[in-house]
């Protein structure tokens, strides 16, 4: 897997916080249950990298991802953990884009 990240996480480096509040933003209108039911689907895709063969993941990430506040900032610090917990392994490469004002 290829991913870039521009403004938001991929799906499945989405923490149950960051997740439920990309859901609850974008089906405002739905039922808690089934937005947690989507949440649910969501973190199911962190099983893959628990596989005998995991695929490889190879992301980028611009600051973006990291300074938008999604889910309020208890969720976004959580998530942040999370990211930075994430011991470096075999199927997985990961690199941070600074804004160009930055550099």
């Amino acid at each position: 897997m290829l991913d870039y990240s521009t403004n938001a996480l991929i799906g499945i480096l989405q923490t149950n916080g960051y997740a439920r509040a990309v859901f609850r933003s974008y089906f405002s209108r739905e039922e808690d249950a089934v937005i947690e039911g989507k949440v649910a689907v969501r973190l199911r895709r962190h099983e893959a990298f628990e596989l005998e063969a995991p695929p490889f993941l190879w992301g980028i990430l611009n600051e973006a991802c990291l300074r938008a506040v999604v889910g309020g900032p208890e969720a976004m610090a959580g998530h942040l953990e999370y990211l930075r917990g994430q011991p470096p392994h075999r199927t997985s490469n990961s690199g941070f884009c600074r804004s160009r004002r930055e550099l």
